[in-house]
């Protein structure tokens, strides 16, 4: 009996080790499925890569022409890119800018996870069937989601599991591991900010938990510490080309540690944003304003089911490792260093879903194992079962994603609604093959950063502006015939109410599920009497108002255009950081009359970046002749001061004041911070 119950097993294993090609590689069809249209739309954050990939190439390896080889890139915020640019050039070399690239991308790092998972619980947990770690990424909705969007999120949480892996194999099988093993954790430690927490946590960790063992072996230790250190050069070089950015990424660390307070308090601040992100309710929360913000519906971003496995997959491993070692408290416990750092967030947590896969498995096989003692030799389809039930529920939400996905969007984001971006650019290519000479003003709030998807789908295309429809309602474009418009509802009632333009001939229109309209291709044309209607309304605009203000110890009348942005006490305020804008009329012309004179030597202005003209015109006491003065700027990196001296010191009844952008037209806003008169 024991001899047919050891061949059985053995049979049992060889059977699901002759499944592994076919799983894996229905694991890969399972993720590719719907690719294009799920995750919806495709991002600017995926494009990134890609085009920073394409700069680099075109560029000689700098990045805009400035560090050479950087190790990190700047997308939303500094260090958000590293490593994930240099792995994305072999494909972009061979394929070109392609979604399913970027994202196929995630696909690979996705099922290269879930290997080395595979082959923590055989080799070295001693799993039966540690393939049942597949059949658990395929279900769990966050991870689906995470696959298939091309993001350094599934990068950091790959590159966290090899190193993990290769550890064990240099720590319990063979010392040349450690190389894979440092390779593992530079691409950690390079893929972006938070690459580098969980890199040096998990490093930090290793060398002083199995610090004998390294010193046993002081050779390879001694090599690879050696090797790290070179391979930090990069990171070195890139602080010293941009020194800020260690201390705007250390400014944005977790808000306890810019509180003021006991330390009691901030240690019990940082307890509970520990135990926030560990917490695996969190994960298996209805979507809400604590739990992971990813847009999946009705569908939990860890299944309810699998949050009573973990607890129980903590105890077998417990009793599984006599004598832990420091893999096992970096695998429990690096992840959610990110909540002592900064606020729970479910993309930057991603690294901790490994680590919940592995446990999940250890339970699962478990589970398996007393179920096969207990039904002896009926577990044929025991095994089958539990992967159809997994897979089948992947396949569920992942039908669903791809059927509502734009309805989740709009519910998860509403206030950033976004559309096709591949549709946006496949229609101004096939647009400009008809008009070649037109220019295309874009509407900017169907993405973050289209400027980053117009270099990745239609980077040919010269002539993209965005958000300058005001230009053409403000004053006269003579281009507006030449120009294509992409409008949203907003800006087509805009439109449609300010009475210049005839009635708009639309191209194409993009609209919601439920049929209302969201976007419009349209091309405009202004009615005859346009001139006159513009020139009307800058009349009115530059039209001076009164307001009687407190300055210099007396009462002034002040005289001004309509304001955008004010008030105009903002002016004399003395503070800097105030100023008026004007309702779009270029020149500013300020006219201050004093109730009772003044000396006047010097008049102080505080204006903006822009290059400016400032006149000024004093009527002193002493002579029935007004006197002129001025001064011009250059443009600059950012606000400046204008001095004009006077001649000599006048005592003066009246001021006026006169600030110009000669580089803009009329309906171009001015601004101005503070007017310091000094005596």
């Amino acid at each position: 009996m024991i001899k047919n119950s050891a061949a059985s097993k053995k049979q049992q294993m060889d059977q699901e080790t002759k499944w592994l090609p076919w799983l894996l590689l229905g694991f890969v069809l399972f993720l590719a499925v719907g690719l294009r249209s799920f995750p919806y739309p495709f991002l600017a954050s995926e494009a990134a890569p890609l085009v920073f990939a394409e700069d680099l190439l075109t560029q000689g390896f700098r990045f805009h022409n400035r560090l050479i080889f950087p190790a990190y890139f700047q997308f939303e915020t500094p260090m958000d890119l590293g490593s994930l640019v240099y792995l994305l050039m072999i494909p972009l070399i061979s394929f070109g800018k392609q979604i399913w690239v970027v994202r196929g991308f995630s696909i690979a790092a996705s099922l290269l996870t879930g290997w080395w998972l595979t082959q923590i619980a055989k080799k070295h947990l001693g799993l039966k069937h540690p393939f049942l770690i597949f059949f658990v990424m395929a279900s769990v909705p966050a991870w689906i989601y995470l696959s298939r969007l091309g993001s350094s999120d599934i990068l950091r949480a790959a590159a966290y599991t090899a190193f993990i892996y290769y550890y064990l194999e240099y720590r319990y099988i063979t010392r040349k591991a450690i190389v894979k093993c440092l390779i593992s954790a530079l691409v950690l430690f390079y893929v972006d900010f938070n690459g580098q927490i969980l890199m040096l946590v998990n490093g930090l960790v290793f060398l002083v938990l199995d610090f004998r063992y390294h010193w046993q072996r002081k050779k390879y230790f001694l090599i690879t510490l050696g090797g790290f250190l070179v391979s930090l050069l990069p990171w070195i070089f890139y602080l010293q080309f941009t020194p800020q950015v260690m201390v705007q990424k250390l400014a944005s660390l977790h808000p306890v540690w810019n509180q003021s307070g006991s330390m009691l308090e901030t240690v019990w601040k940082i307890v509970l944003g520990l135990l926030n992100g560990l917490n695996p309710l969190n994960w298996a929360a209805v979507q809400n304003s604590s739990a992971p913000a990813f847009p999946l519906g009705p569908f939990r971003s860890l299944p309810l089911f699998y949050l009573f496995l973990l607890p129980v997959g903590i105890f077998f491993l417990l009793t599984m490792i006599k004598k832990p070692t420091g893999w096992f408290w970096v695998m429990l416990l690096s992840p959610v260093v990110y909540s002592l750092l900064q606020p729970f967030s479910p993309y930057e947590m991603a690294a901790v879903l490994p680590v919940y896969f592995l446990l999940i498995g250890i339970t699962l096989n478990a589970f398996f194992f007393v179920l096969s003692k207990k039904l002896a030799y009926h577990t044929n389809w025991l095994f089958p079962l539990m992967m159809g039930l997994m897979l089948g529920y992947g396949f569920f939400f992942l039908q669903q994603a791809v059927a509502h996905q734009q309805d989740w969007v709009n519910q998860y984001e509403a206030e950033k609604i976004q559309i096709d971006s591949q549709d946006i650019f496949a229609f101004i290519k096939q647009y400009e093959t008809a008009h070649p000479e037109k220019k295309y003003a874009l509407n900017r709030t169907w993405s973050d950063h289209p400027e980053i998807l117009h270099q990745f789908f239609a980077a040919d295309i010269d002539g993209v502006e965005y958000d300058v429809l005001n230009g053409y309602i403000d004053s006269v474009r003579v281009d507006l015939k030449d120009t294509l418009f992409l409008l949203d509802q907003k800006e087509m009632d805009q439109v449609m109410i300010s009475d210049k333009f005839m009635k708009p001939f639309v191209l194409k229109t993009y609209r919601l599920n439920d049929g209302s309209p969201l976007y419009y291709f349209v091309e405009l044309t202004y009615k005859p009497e346009i001139k006159s209607i513009i020139q009307a309304e800058l009349d009115t605009r530059r039209e001076p108002r009164k307001e009687t203000i407190r300055w210099m110890g007396q009462s002034v009348d002040v005289y001004f255009p309509a304001l955008e942005i004010g008030p105009i006490t903002s002016l004399v305020d003395g503070d800097e950081e105030s100023l008026i804008k004007t309702d779009r009329v270029n020149p500013l012309n300020l006219v201050f009359e004093f109730s009772e004179p003044i000396s006047l030597s010097e008049v102080q202005f505080l204006v903006g970046s822009e290059a400016m003209d400032v006149f000024i015109t004093i009527y002193p006491t002493e002579s029935q002749e007004p006197l002129n003065f001025s001064r011009q700027s250059g443009p600059s990196q950012d606000k400046k001061n204008i001095y004009i001296p006077l001649e000599k010191t006048f005592t003066i009844s009246r001021l006026e004041v006169v600030v110009q952008d000669k580089k803009t037209n009329e309906s171009a806003p001015i601004h101005l911070w503070e007017i310091e008169l000094n005596p």
